[in-house]
């Protein structure tokens, strides 16, 4: 007897739900007044689980002192960049470990503009990848409610005391990434992770939301 595919179909290849929740710590608030990136760290996330791939750096800020504000939420001195690599050199390797999967930052906009301000300085490609922010998802499940990253790994149980009192780049993403996971569970349906906007209203700074893999939500 002869058999054919349709028979036997080849099992079909597992969904890989692929993430890297990144973050960035700064001189300061503005990169208009000239203020630059002194850590970089992200984690990566399969299929709702931390994977234990990490990537950090320390970036010299190339002569930019640290602000008292920012160095009261980070603790990062001038000291720990002073002797760091620049930039230039970290953002390479930083392409390398994360390669095409989407990024998720918490408030993306202040992160991705310090990136790309960096780039363009460097003469560097700003990143390709999508870019998700957290804060979208945040908005949709706790409308009106507050979206700063402590108070929602509150309401989802994660609330880490010692990290809200210093919160360097790592320590934000393990944070960011648990919350992310959790979020992410709250939306799903029983078929799929599509549209993560079913059953609520994108605020009105949200834009259309875009194809990922899967599963829907804001890009930048």
């Amino acid at each position: 007897m002869l058999v054919s595919d349709q028979d036997n179909p080849t099992p079909a290849a597992p969904t890989v739900e692929r993430f890297w929740i990144a973050d960035t710590e700064t001189t300061g608030l503005s990169v208009d007044d000239g203020d630059r990136i002194i850590e970089l760290g992200a984690v990566e996330v399969v299929n709702r689980t931390r994977t234990g791939r990490t990537f950090h750096s320390y970036i010299n800020p190339e002569g930019r002192r640290i602000s008292y504000g920012s160095f009261e939420a980070h603790g990062i001195h001038d000291t720990a960049v002073k002797n760091a690599p620049l930039f230039k050199d970290v953002y390479p390797k930083f392409r390398e470990a994360i390669g095409d999967a989407p990024l998720v930052f918490h408030n993306a906009p202040f992160d991705i503009g310090f990136l790309n301000d960096a780039c363009q300085r460097d003469g560097l490609r700003i990143l390709p990848n999508p870019v998700i922010d957290s804060i979208d998802t945040v908005k949709i499940l706790w409308p009106g409610q507050t979206s700063n990253l402590d108070a929602v790994a509150g309401r989802l149980d994660l609330y880490d005391a010692e990290r809200a009192k210093k919160h360097d780049a790592i320590r934000d993403c393990i944070l960011l990434a648990e919350v992310w996971i959790r979020m992410l569970a709250k939306r799903e349906t029983p078929q799929s992770q599509n549209d993560l906007f079913a059953g609520g209203q994108p605020s009105k700074d949200t834009l259309t939301a875009a194809a990922v893999r899967g599963w829907s939500t804001k890009l930048l």
